[in-house]
């Protein structure tokens, strides 16, 4: 009887050398996912502070061109090595990285001429959207990318499949839906030279917003529409041909 009290003292250790260890291994995972974790943070607050630098520097005034362009190509450099880290830090832990954050590799590796990357990292963004709504801004934002490849017809399907995630009739649905046939009929026009779709494209977009009941906030979008459509050729309306089989006058 006497040798079941050390036997079981022995035992008891060893469980809690095992909870011990178990307890230690998660939390040095924890403590690494959390430390790869602000390490992404900082990248990307670093990406984001390039990309305005990099906007002041174009717009900057009393400096030569070939200062301008030297900046421009040192800040694109950094852009470029932070968006490696970016990519690395993604993909060690990818269930930590949101639908935005991936869309920000994404654009960022289309900026340096990265259009593989670009298209992987725009479909990830699309599987980390939390809701229909949010996928439908990442699937937009690959649809134009996809306009800036010349894949027409690709980005023609992924606008369309944008539209399509958004239902119901309120404000939030209308607006998100305009916004889509907004940036579709920006890049028919500019990117593929299509006045006649984009046409009907600002034409849904119109639609949409002129049901948002907000005042407001329907003409403020309405007056934002009609400002950057306004430079757009209407498409030219067909001339109607003679009957080929009627006597000439």
């Amino acid at each position: 009887m006497l040798n079941i009290v050390p036997l079981a003292v022995s035992g008891s250790a060893l469980l809690l050398s095992i909870i011990s260890y178990i307890y230690s291994v998660i939390t040095k995972k924890y403590e690494t996912l959390r430390t790869l974790r602000l390490q992404l943070s900082d990248v990307f607050s670093r990406i984001y502070a390039t990309d305005l630098e990099s906007l002041k520097v174009s717009g900057q005034a009393g400096i030569t061109e070939t200062l301008r362009q030297a900046e421009i190509g040192q800040l694109n450099q950094q852009r470029y090595f932070l968006l490696h880290q970016a990519m690395r830090l993604a993909e060690d832990i990818p269930k930590l990285v949101t639908d935005v954050e991936y869309n920000t590799i994404a654009y960022t590796s289309a900026n340096v001429g990265d259009p593989l990357n670009a298209d992987k990292f725009y479909r990830k963004a699309n599987d980390a959207a939390p809701t229909p709504f949010f996928q439908s801004s990442a699937i937009r934002s690959y649809a134009v990318f996809l306009f800036n490849q010349h894949r027409f017809e690709e980005g023609r399907r992924q606008f369309e499949n944008a539209a399509s995630l958004i239902t119901g009739s309120d404000n939030q649905a209308r607006f998100a839906r305009g916004t889509v046939y907004q940036n579709w009929a920006y890049s028919e026009h500019t990117l593929a030279n299509s006045p006649k779709r984009a046409e009907q494209c600002v034409e849904s977009a119109r639609s949409e917003f002129s049901g948002i009941d907000v005042e407001t906030f329907r003409n403020q979008l309405m007056a934002q529409l009609e400002s950057q459509t306004a430079p757009f050729p209407k498409p030219v309306p067909a001339v109607a041909q003679p009957n080929a089989g009627a006597a000439a006058p």
